[in-house]
């Protein structure tokens, strides 16, 4: 068979993750197919100089209505060329009247939610999500399959577009390159030398507008002596949203610094130690969907204080301490609840290991299930 991977538009954050993990493994479970890899260039895909049955074609950065005319003109002549078997969307769309069978990957949970859960977000930024929902929506009915990557998504992708539930299958992250856990003694990072006795909450995130870092500003700001011996550790940069800058100044205008500690983005080979030196996964975010820091948790045996939200018991189920992200209140009461409980947090942990197991999946068994989805042929 011909396969078209579509994942030009899949260029930051989880999306660049899943994208290059598709594009690199694909080939490896299927060899037996000819491959046009359509990426975004300068991102470090696979370049697959020495695999005679993949091409490649990089597609420069371009604005939101450069990138639509791009969809509508050039791709269409780009893969008709290629007389493909299949099409395969990796960035949340597809194409109008394709040359052949459809399926998409849906992973970005913006256009199954309310406006409400991303409301930090510019007025931009929204206009930005209902032209890419307006395009998905024109697409759909050239699609075969749709990919979510939880049962939660897939139900909402169902409702919100009015798709067939039978022709939506789940399609899950895998987390690659877990960093080992360190056995024996870890010297702590020294930036947390002087928090060593306080109850230590890490939020492994970058900075969105719907991952609630203002809220958990609020919060402290709200409960400073009932959160005192407590330390919030972010590792967010100022270049990586607009609202960035604006949430590293409020922590020192409002002097949280020595209950809210930035340490900056964090490398894989950092993360053992920030881990292992927390005491617990805080994620109050608004909106996910499927984030794989949740079984990082798990794997590094921490609890997880996160949202009381649908994607997050998806994922999370019975392993997890729930809060509501939009109460600031129910936010505090859950950090001291695990704070207070030595139990508990044993008890989350225990059940995380547990989840984790029967969650965790590698790309090639995933990638298989897919296949097999689209009745084309595996290894």
């Amino acid at each position: 068979m011909r396969i078209v991977l579509l994942a030009h538009n899949l260029r930051v954050a989880g999306g660049l993750s899943v994208g290059k993990n598709i594009v690199a493994t694909l080939p490896e479970i299927a060899p037996i197919h000819e491959y046009l890899m359509i990426v975004p260039a300068g991102c470090e895909y696979p370049d697959f100089q020495e695999q005679s049955n993949v091409s490649v074609v990089g597609i420069p950065a371009m604005g939101l209505l450069k990138r639509i005319a791009f969809d509508l003109f050039e791709l269409p002549r780009i893969v008709r060329k290629f007389k493909p078997d299949w099409v395969w969307g990796l960035g949340n769309g597809g194409m109008l009247n394709p040359p052949c069978k459809q399926a998409i990957l849906f992973h970005d949970a913006h256009h199954v939610y309310p406006e409400t859960h991303y409301a930090f977000e510019s007025w931009f930024y929204k206009l930005k999500k209902r032209l890419i929902s307006h395009q998905l929506k024109r697409a759909l009915p050239f699609v075969d399959v749709v990919f979510c990557q939880t049962e939660t998504v897939r139900k909402r992708f169902s409702d919100v577009f009015v798709y067939p539930l039978n022709q939506i299958s789940v399609c899950p992250n895998a987390v690659s390159n877990f960093s080992d856990i360190v056995d024996g003694e870890l010297q702590s990072p020294s930036v947390l030398g002087s928090h060593s006795k306080r109850f230590k909450l890490f939020v492994l995130t970058k900075c969105y507008g719907h991952k609630n870092l203002s809220g958990i500003i609020d919060m402290y700001s709200k409960y400073r002596e009932e959160l005192s011996d407590t330390v919030c550790i972010l590792t967010i940069a100022p270049d990586q949203h607009k609202i960035a800058p604006s949430i590293l100044a409020r922590i020192e205008k409002e002097n949280l610094g020595d209950l809210i500690l930035n340490v900056g983005p964090l490398n894989q080979e950092e993360l053992t130690c920030y881990y292992q030196s927390c005491d617990v996964l805080f994620l109050p975010t608004l909106l996910e969907s499927f984030s794989g820091t949740y079984l990082e948790a798990m794997h590094f045996g921490r609890p997880i204080i996160t949202s009381d939200l649908d994607f997050a018991h998806d994922v999370c189920g019975d392993a997890a301490l729930y809060c509501d992200p939009f109460d600031l209140e129910s936010m505090k009461s859950a950090i001291l609840k695990c704070k207070a409980s030595s139990e508990l947090r044993a008890e989350l942990v225990a059940k995380g290991k547990k989840r984790m197991n029967s969650f965790f999946r590698t790309w090639p068994d995933i990638l298989r299930d897919c296949l097999d989805r689209m009745e084309i042929p595996h290894d």
